[in-house]
């Protein structure tokens, strides 16, 4: 597939996908999520990779959600369809048996928040911005947010942010459980690649399996809206 939206590159076993809508502030257009798709199984396909990082390009937004404009043409079942592919890509970068991780380098709303989330490991930068704020949109998250919010943070605070639609800094993020590190915007992709680095000294087939043996144990504990 030709890539447009997306920047794809290989380098030092390492994979990164860079949204790359920056004057759509990276929104998730259908074209985004099929490139995205694409991606991952490169990754996945190739065995010198041993961890996939996902970012956006610039540092305003790692991504704000669906495309607005794209979504307002919709018919019924074009969105039925555009929801079910978002779940196939949260899918596939969940079921991946490489690690990934999702550079959160600015604001992370809704389906994007959920695409974090997607990703084994959070890092942001010090001012990224959470939310699920789909309710003002007259829609629910679908790609996993109902389910996996409340395993993480709680289910008062994920209703409460699912509720109000409100936005959460990086720091209250982490606090929560949201997040896993925090960075400033100058180190982001240094702290990436110290934690890449890591994992390149680990065994790839002890990781895949270990990665196969939390997300069973997450499983065990909740069914994930990825289905």
């Amino acid at each position: 597939m030709q890539l447009t939206n997306i920047i794809y590159e290989e380098h030092d076993c390492v994979a990164k996908i860079i949204m790359n809508r920056q004057k759509a502030l990276n929104a998730l257009s259908t074209d985004l999520l099929l490139e995205l798709e694409d991606c991952i199984k490169r990754a996945e396909k190739n065995d010198q990779v041993v961890a996939i990082v996902i970012t956006g390009s610039g540092d305003k937004t790692f991504s704000v959600s669906a495309d607005v404009q794209e979504f307002k043409g919709m018919s019924t079942s074009e969105v039925k369809k555009y929801i079910t592919l978002g779940k196939t890509v949260m899918r596939e970068i969940r079921n991946s048996t490489k690690p990934v991780i999702a550079l959160v380098n600015g604001v992370a709303l809704g389906g994007d928040c959920e695409l974090a989330r997607a990703c084994d490991i959070q890092i942001a930068a010090e001012h990224a911005k959470f939310g699920q704020p789909e309710v003002k949109l007259g829609i629910i998250p679908s790609w996993g947010g109902t389910q996996m919010l409340p395993q993480l943070i709680g289910f008062g605070k994920a209703k409460e942010l699912i509720f109000t639609g409100d936005t959460i800094d990086a720091q209250e993020a982490k606090r929560l459980g949201l997040i896993d590190e925090i960075a400033s915007k100058s180190e982001l992709w240094g702290t990436s690649s110290k934690l890449t680095s890591k994992i390149k000294e680990s065994s790839p087939i002890a990781v895949k399996n270990a990665k196969l043996a939390v997300n069973k144990a997450w499983e065990l504990l909740s069914e994930p809206g990825f289905t």
